[in-house]
């Protein structure tokens, strides 16, 4: 029975690292591929940025504090730069 419990804990810790890492940022980099994210949507993705690569360095019992923010509108550059860092999340949260 334990270990049938355990593999149910398993089941269930996938799950949520699925839904609350894998699947917004996959979300995000569709969005952005996508261009439905606007000037004044730069604060937001960079804010949910910094909470994910905190999250990764978190992960990696590292202490370091993320300080810089992307700042602007969200033009071409911005937006090659926002979708470079979500794919590094998402293949470190994929492969973690």
């Amino acid at each position: 029975m334990e270990k049938q419990e355990q593999v149910k804990q398993e089941l269930i810790n996938d799950l949520f690292y699925e839904l609350l890492l894998i699947k917004p940022i996959t979300e995000i980099i569709d969005n952005l591929k996508n261009k439905k994210y606007r000037d004044t949507d730069v604060k937001y993705l960079s804010d949910k940025l910094k909470t994910y690569t905190q999250i990764a360095i978190d992960m990696q019992f590292m202490k370091y504090k993320i300080e810089e923010d992307i700042i602007g509108i969200m033009n071409n550059y911005n937006r090659e730069r926002f979708l470079n860092y979500f794919n590094v999340l998402l293949t470190f949260f994929k492969n973690y």
